[in-house]
């Protein structure tokens, strides 16, 4: 069994630009890449940056969907992985992305 050495996440916010905002964590046995995207096509051209640098393993953030997932994972050999919530943490997540009430 081979050792999980490279790893790669990847966050969907508004206005992240995957050539700027990106980070490695580095401590020599494991590295992590986190690269920041706006959509799924920029999440497209991470996974292939990723896998090509020697990426094992891709998760993406709770904001893809799991239609995002399948169709990136279409496209690479690496396992893609996505963060999920279960029940009462989706309900919180309702609250804290509900529209403000009208004042």
């Amino acid at each position: 069994m081979r050792e999980l050495t490279k790893f790669g996440f990847i966050v969907k916010g508004p206005g992240y630009q995957h050539d700027v905002h990106r980070a490695v964590l580095d401590s020599g046995r494991f590295a992590t890449w986190v690269v920041g995207v706006s959509n799924v096509g920029d999440a497209t051209t991470v996974v292939a940056e990723l896998a090509g640098g020697g990426v094992q393993l891709i998760e993406l953030c709770g904001g893809f969907t799991q239609e995002d997932r399948d169709f990136l994972q279409r496209g690479s050999d690496v396992p893609i992985g996505r963060v999920t919530y279960d029940p009462v943490e989706e309900a919180r997540l309702s609250e804290l992305f509900a529209p403000p009430s009208g004042h």
